[in-house]
């Protein structure tokens, strides 16, 4: 249980380490509960998001951060820097997002579509912790939204072989 926890963390870090075909060889290859190793590895996805979520406000409240970045946007002004008064699409699909996932009028928005996030993946859940970072989301909100999705989407990933016929049980 507690090494299906680690995978969990770690694929919150790098998703080189999917924690999905992990749960699905384990649920497939033993005999333990696949409810228990669904919520164990959400644990540690949530655990690790988490983390990611408190090191990136931190770093995003930084005073020494917000003044470099107060220092690198007055240099872009001063060139007369075009981008910078025009900002591109992303750049204003990223702030819309920041504004619906943290905007005190969202208060039901924002959790919802973390949650869909951890659920679904889409939009990647990484980009949705770095946003909820940046924004008013509370940290217990962004935690159970996140813990609530990942344990759903392990859930059924853990259900998979049992609907798909596999059961090797060495």
């Amino acid at each position: 249980m507690l090494g299906t926890v680690g995978v969990g963390f770690i694929s919150a870090f790098l998703p080189v380490v999917p924690a999905e075909p992990y749960l699905v060889g384990l649920v497939a290859t033993t005999t333990t509960n696949p409810a228990l190793l669904a919520a164990a590895a959400a644990l540690g996805q949530s655990v690790g998001k988490l983390t990611i979520f408190l090191t990136a406000r931190g770093t995003l409240r930084s005073p020494m951060l917000r003044h470099w970045l107060a220092r690198k946007r007055a240099l872009v002004v001063r060139r007369g820097d075009s981008a910078s008064q025009h900002p591109g699409r992303l750049r204003r699909m990223a702030n819309r997002l920041v504004t619906v996932v943290s905007a005190d009028r969202h208060r039901i928005t924002g959790p919802l579509l973390l949650f869909v996030s951890a659920f679904t993946g889409a939009p990647p859940l990484i980009v949705m912790t770095f946003t909820a970072a940046a924004g008013k989301m509370r940290t217990a909100v962004f935690a159970v939204a996140c813990l609530l999705g990942r344990t759903a989407r392990m859930m059924v990933v853990a259900l998979l072989p049992a609907l798909a016929g596999l059961s090797l049980h060495l």
